[in-house]
C-alpha cells in the first residue's frame, strides 16, 4: 500500500529526506533572525582587528581558544561584519549539523534514528539558538558530532585513514572550546572499553591501542602551542576577578568571591543547561 510505497522510498532515497531537512532549517535560521548580543558584538570588534592584535586581545581578555575567531577572521575580511556575515560561519555549521546526526545516528543504529536526529538538528529550539550566534557554540556541536562518527569508523575499520579523520576532527574540537576535554575524554574511555572487549572475546587489540596511542601524540603535539595561551587567558582571568569592583567615587571595593549571582548562575547551568 501507501505507507509500504513511503517506506521503501524513505529507505531508497534518504538523502533526499536530509537535504530537505537541511533546507528547511536553513530557512528557519534565516527567518527568525534576531539582533546581535553583546558577547557576539565583541567577537566582531576583536574580528576586525588585525591578526596579531586579536590573537593578543583574546590571550588578555577571552576564555576560549581561537579556531572559530579565525574563523570569524577571515570572515569579516571577505564578506564585512554586517549581522549575516558574522553568523554565516554559525549557520553553516548548524545546517550542516543535520547530516551528520544523519551519518551518526545511521552508524550507530539504523537509517530511521539518523533520520530522526536528523528532523531534531534542523528544528531543535537549543540548535536554532546556537545556529544564529556568531559565536562558537554550533560548530562545536557539529564537530562534536563528526568526532563520534568518525569513532565509530576507527571502531569498525581502524584504517590510517579514519585514525586521521578522527584525530583531526578531535584537535578541531580541542581549538574551539575548553570543554572539548570533557567528550574526548569519555571517547578514550569508550576506546578503553573496547580494547577491553576485544581481549575478553580473544580478538587483537595491538592496532587498536597502537592508534589511540597515535592519536595521543598527535593530541598532546596539536595543544603545546595552546597550553601557553590558554595559560596566560587563565591568569588574566584571575588577576581580573582579584581586582574587584570599582566603586561610582573610585575607591576599589573587593568581590565577594563567589557571588551569590555565581552560585545561583551555576546550579541553573547544572541543572537546566546553559542556554541565554
Amino acid at each position: 500500500g501507501a505507507h509500504a510505497r513511503a517506506i521503501n522510498w524513505r529507505r531508497r532515497r534518504p538523502w533526499l529526506i536530509v537535504a530537505g531537512l537541511m533546507a528547511a532549517g536553513l530557512a528557519v535560521r534565516l527567518l527568525m533572525f534576531r539582533g546581535i548580543s553583546l558577547d557576539e558584538a565583541i567577537g566582531v570588534d576583536q574580528a576586525q582587528m588585525s591578526l596579531p592584535a586579536m590573537i593578543d586581545d583574546l590571550r588578555e581578555t577571552d576564555r576560549h581558544p581561537p579556531l572559530h575567531h579565525l574563523i570569524l577572521w577571515l570572515t569579516v575580511r571577505l564578506l564585512g561584519a554586517g549581522e549575516l556575515a558574522v553568523r554565516l560561519p554559525s549557520i553553516i555549521a548548524s545546517v550542516a549539523l543535520v547530516p551528520a546526526l544523519f551519518v551518526t545516528g545511521r552508524a550507530l543504529f539504523d537509517r530511521r534514528t539518523g533520520l530522526v536526529a536528523a528532523a531534531l538538528g534542523a528544528f531543535a529550539p537549543l540548535v536554532i539558538w546556537y545556529g544564529q550566534e556568531a559565536r562558537m557554540y554550533a560548530l562545536f556541536m557539529l564537530l562534536a558530532t563528526l568526532a563520534v562518527w568518525a569513532q565509530v569508523r576507527v571502531l569498525r575499520d581502524g584504517r590510517p585513514r579514519n585514525w586521521v579523520i578522527y584525530a583531526g576532527i578531535t584537535i578541531a574540537l580541542l581549538y574551539t572550546h575548553y570543554f572539548a576535554v570533557i567528550p574526548i575524554m569519555i571517547q578514550q574511555l569508550v576506546f578503553g572499553i573496547a580494547a577491553w572487549k576485544r581481549a575478553q572475546h580473544g580478538h587483537p587489540v595491538r592496532g587498536l591501542l597502537t592508534g589511540c596511542w597515535l592519536t595521543w601524540l598527535a593530541l598532546v603535539l596539536a595543544a603545546t602551542p595552546l597550553a601557553p595561551f590558554a595559560h596566560e587567558q587563565l591568569a588574566h582571568i584571575q588577576v581580573a576577578a582579584g581586582t574587584g569592583v570599582t566603586s561610582a567615587g573610585g575607591a576599589q571595593v573587593p568581590q565577594v568571591s563567589p557571588s551569590v549571582y555565581g552560585v545561583i548562575t551555576n546550579f541553573v547551568w547544572a541543572v537546566w543547561g546553559y542556554h541565554t
